[in-house]
């Protein structure tokens, strides 16, 4: 029996296009410049916390991601553990790692891990988070419209994960079916 719940059961929400926006420079030709924020919100918190891998692919024909645009963060509400096992808090928005550097990227895509382990001395009682990056448009690019697609992957047990970002953003994960994934996409145009 399963002990697990199932993110599709919007335990996890997992999208991307909170933050996704186009930004118009005054110059000639509109070129947009993309700023887009995936973000994960477990509303309960999962039994099994490791790293999740979560990517993002896009049209690498009309766009590529901006060098030294990729950030992502992991944070937590929750309680902090006291010497004597008392608790103290509630605190909020509180940063659990913070880092500038991706795990895989290619032409087409971008992933990274989001890390829900590791919490020493703290409780926590809501997990969150977010990756962050630029796209530029590339010379051919100016109008029309393309689609992004996010994925979200999280082991529910010990597995080997192979994170492989291709041209579409396919994933391959090694190991039996011990994960729940969920996809998202935005379509923008301009």
């Amino acid at each position: 029996m399963d002990t697990c719940p199932n993110i599709f059961n919007d335990l996890l929400q997992a999208h991307i296009g909170h933050n996704l926006t186009l930004q118009k420079f005054a110059l000639s030709s509109f070129k947009p410049d993309v700023f887009v924020t995936p973000n994960y919100n477990w509303l309960n918190l999962p039994f099994f916390r490791w790293q999740d891998p979560t990517s993002v692919s896009w049209d690498d024909s009309k766009f590529q991601m901006t060098d030294n645009s990729f950030s992502k963060v992991d944070k937590y509400d929750g309680y902090v553990i006291g010497p004597n096992g008392e608790l103290l808090g509630p605190y909020t928005n509180q940063t659990h790692s913070s880092e500038n550097g991706y795990a895989n990227a290619s032409n087409a895509g971008v992933s990274w891990y989001a890390d829900l382990k590791g919490y020493i001395g703290v409780q926590p009682t809501k997990l969150y988070g977010s990756g962050t990056f630029k796209l530029a448009p590339k010379s051919t690019t100016t109008s029309g419209s393309t689609t992004l697609y996010g994925h979200y992957v999280h082991p529910k047990a010990e597995l080997g994960l192979s994170v492989n970002v291709s041209s579409y953003g396919s994933f391959s994960i090694s190991g039996g079916s011990n994960y729940d994934e969920r996809g998202s996409q935005k379509t923008i145009s301009w």
